[in-house]
């Protein structure tokens, strides 16, 4: 998964987390986008 503002959190390459203390962070640090990212992710997954 791309994180290009090194806003994922964890050392794993399969499990990473976006930490949010308050609902500003969702926006602040772009948990929308990373959502749909993971989404893609996944259906590749299930096609192949």
């Amino acid at each position: 998964m791309q994180d290009l503002d090194n806003f994922l959190e964890g050392s794993g390459a399969n499990r990473r987390h976006l930490k949010s203390f308050q609902q500003e962070d969702i926006k602040n640090k772009k948990a929308e986008y990373y959502i749909k990212q993971s989404f893609t992710i996944i259906e590749r997954k299930i096609t192949l």
